[in-house]
């Protein structure tokens, strides 16, 4: 079986990467790097915004990735 990344924008509209995997383990793998980088841009916008109230939408996650099952076809 394969496994597709998916992007949960807003934690509820997916938006299909096409990055797709042979194992679930190699989607695991891409999925932590999504979630590094969603951390590493929201430090760098705190480091950046000193002083200023971190906005509602930064502080949650905006962008999450899951990996589903992907058709062989």
């Amino acid at each position: 079986m394969k496994w597709m990344l998916v992007i949960m924008a807003l934690g509820t509209t997916p938006i299909q990467t096409g990055l797709i995997y042979d194992t679930l383990d190699a989607c695991y793998t891409a999925e932590d790097r999504v979630a590094a980088e969603y951390v590493r841009l929201y430090n760098d916008w705190v480091a950046n915004n000193r002083g200023r109230p971190v906005p509602t939408f930064i502080t949650q996650r905006l962008a999450r990735g899951i990996c589903v099952p992907h058709s062989n076809q």
